[in-house]
């Protein structure tokens, strides 16, 4: 017959019990999943005020990932397009002759492939012979 200590069957249960306790609760940087984290733009407002008839660039925007991901942008409407984080009208605008301003809006978006952040800009555009 055999013959059981009681009191060692007992510590071997606890040690097994907190074993499992603490093996549960340990997460190795393995199992941890990565968050991504939204592009910001640099600024809160973007606002730029250029002449007629001299130049299709308007400005740089720019934005920022926290992940350093890399980052795409996009322009709305098609009258604007943006390269290399400078926005530019598609065509050098030409106001006729009895429009003193032109207040233009654009709407660029950038995007980490995953998150994305908008941002509005203003764009004046002054006519020089006005």
């Amino acid at each position: 017959m055999f013959a059981f200590n009681l009191n060692l069957i007992k510590i071997t249960i606890l040690i097994l019990f907190i074993y499992n306790l603490t093996g549960c609760g340990i997460a190795s940087k393995d199992n941890l999943e990565e968050v991504n984290i939204a592009p910001k733009f640099k600024k809160s407002n973007y606002l730029f005020t250029l002449r007629d008839n001299e130049t299709r660039l308007i400005g740089k925007i720019s934005a920022t990932d926290p992940d350093n991901d890399i980052l795409e942008y996009t322009v709305t409407p098609n009258t604007f397009l943006i390269v290399n984080e400078r926005l530019r009208f598609t065509v050098t605008p030409n106001l006729s002759a009895d429009i003193a301003t032109q207040n233009y809006q654009a709407s660029v978006t950038v995007s980490d492939g995953e998150l994305i952040a908008t941002q509005s800009v203003t764009i004046i555009v002054i006519n020089i012979d006005y």
